[in-house]
């Protein structure tokens, strides 16, 4: 009986999931075969120009004809107009080109492929009689007259009209009009303006431009999409969005997509989660956090497992995602052999909710008070100032002083929010956790210490006190501190009161209280004391 109900119960479980599977494919309406089965890698592109007198040079590196071209606008400072024919409609990448000429016309002619004649300007748009000084080239293909406006223009990027206008001055015409002339910096800032101009005139403008062939532009196109989807609806987007996805599957699409419209974008990364690289998997990180939904753990869980750094994202961001399924995924690192990975969830929990994080919190304090602990998860707790089961292990009589200690070493990695846990150490019962309290503190020379080196300058442990006074020794200019010093100069023991004179010379120049602690060394016992102390009054011109 008890097994027929075990199986029944297994089975309705099964039929829940596949049921709410089905409701999720329906609402999203694709699948995973909708969508291309591997990402595009990112274009890689590079190109060099230099001057070596007369000569100009250019190489590149799969690269357009349209990215050359306008590098050599930007490099060179020129305005590129072409008349009749677009170069842009050239868009296979040349490998390892090289060219190398006594002129700018010269280079230019060999990089076009049919015979082309140019018209130089000066910057004052006069015909230029001094080659040195062109403003911009004019470039006719063979039987272009000429007379309509050109089809491509590569500009200068300073010095593009639109640049010197807010959003609310240019008309949509105008950018519509750099959209289809302009080269990929003209066409990137037009499409970049339709997103902050916010007109809902704009979206066909930027779905056009999300056609273009120049990544730049794409991303830029999909990124004002985004923006203009977010006031005006996404559906009016989402479809554009998401059919460019499938001609051109970019991992760089993924956050602007989740964000457009999250419930599409789990078949993609279903799809394409074991045929992605180290990169692509570090965009699908951002993505994933961008849903902001319990979904994305599951596959977090499985990118933590990768390379060190998507890892590292993958667990910070199931903290962010946050949520019982997080929660969970938390707990299974945490209980894992790998140390990097178990602390950089210890860190993770900190950003669960106090309610979620309830039970992986318990796991990082039974980890921490635990003698195999890492050193790596004790310093990840102080970096992220996740600091409760630090305070709960230097609070506890039962804890190791060996673990004690570990921990303390770990809270100097943490900085001065971590003063507080270390000062505890000076409650302990044992004086290796007291003294390795001071010298956590005493690198940070922070002044949140000094009330704490003070107390210890009164410890019954000679090492503890002679630590202490090293530490006050970074605080010049403090009152309290030269007090201190004064009373630990008659210590019984030899190395603290002779620490204690030698941190008042590391005071600066003396005030009437360091005056008077000086004046009263004269009839110290210590031979040390005095000549120390004589010396430094010698020193600020303080002898009689």
């Amino acid at each position: 009986m008890r097994k027929f109900v075990f199986i029944a119960a297994c089975f309705l479980i099964f039929q829940t999931v596949v049921l709410v599977d089905a409701v999720r494919a329906k609402d999203v309406g694709v699948q995973k075969s909708d969508f291309p089965r591997a990402f595009l890698p990112k274009p890689d592109s590079s190109v060099t120009i230099w001057k070596q007198g007369e000569n100009i040079s250019v190489t590149s590196n799969k690269s357009t004809l349209e990215e050359i071209l306008e590098k050599i606008a930007v490099e060179k400072r020129v305005i590129l107009r072409f008349y009749c024919q677009d170069p842009s409609l050239k868009r296979e990448r040349a490998r390892d080109l090289k060219i190398s000429a006594d002129s700018l016309e010269k280079v230019l002619s060999q990089l076009l492929s049919e015979e082309h004649r140019f018209t130089f300007l000066n910057r004052e748009g006069k015909p230029a009689e001094d080659r040195k000084n062109i403003g911009t080239v004019n470039i006719y293909s063979t039987g272009c007259a000429g007379t309509d406006p050109p089809v491509r223009v590569f500009d200068v990027e300073r010095e593009q009209p639109l640049l010197k206008k807010s959003p609310e001055e240019i008309t949509l015409e105008q950018l519509h009009d750099d959209l289809k002339r302009g080269g990929p910096v003209s066409r990137r800032r037009a499409v970049d303006i339709l997103g902050r101009k916010a007109d809902e005139k704009g979206i066909a403008y930027a779905k056009e431009a999300l056609k273009d062939e120049n990544p730049g532009v794409m991303f830029a196109a999909a990124t004002a999409l985004s923006r203009l989807g977010q006031k005006y609806g996404a559906e009016k987007v989402a479809d554009a969005m998401y059919e460019r996805f499938r001609e051109k599957p970019y991992a760089e699409f993924l956050p602007i997509m989740a964000e457009i419209d999250k419930n599409r974008i789990w078949p993609i990364i279903d799809g394409l989660m074991d045929q992605s690289g180290e990169r692509e998997k570090g965009i699908m990180v951002r993505a994933l956090f961008l849903t902001k939904d319990a979904r994305a753990v599951r596959y977090l869980s499985r990118i933590s497992s990768t390379s060190t750094e998507n890892s590292k994202q993958a667990i910070y961001t199931i903290g962010k995602i946050g949520g019982p399924e997080a929660a969970t995924a938390l707990i299974r690192l945490l209980r894992g052999r790998d140390a990097s990975r178990q602390a950089w969830a210890a860190q993770a929990v900190h950003f669960l909710s106090k309610e979620d994080g309830l039970q992986a919190r318990a796991e990082v304090e039974k980890i921490v008070k635990g003698e195999r602990v890492p050193d790596a998860l004790l310093q990840a707790l102080a970096e992220t100032s996740y600091l409760e089961p630090l305070r709960k292990l230097m609070q506890d009589p039962a804890s190791k002083k060996e673990l004690k200690i570990r921990a303390l070493k770990a809270l100097s990695k943490g900085g001065e929010k971590t003063i507080e846990v270390m000062g505890m150490g000076l409650n302990d019962k044992a004086p290796q956790v007291r003294l390795a309290s001071v010298e956590a503190m005493t690198p940070l020379a922070a002044e949140e210490a000094i009330p704490y080196l003070i107390r210890a300058t009164k410890d019954q442990d000679a090492k503890v006190r002679s630590s202490a006074i090293k530490g006050l020794s970074e605080f010049p200019g403090y009152d309290s501190v030269v007090e201190a010093l004064g009373k630990a100069i008659n210590d019984p023991n030899e190395s603290v009161r002779r620490g204690a004179v030698d941190a008042l010379g590391l005071m600066g120049e003396p005030n009437e209280e360091m005056k008077a602690i000086l004046d009263n060394c004269k009839k110290h016992k210590d031979p040390y004391i005095v000549n120390k102390a004589n010396s430094i009054m010698r020193h600020w011109g303080l002898m009689n």
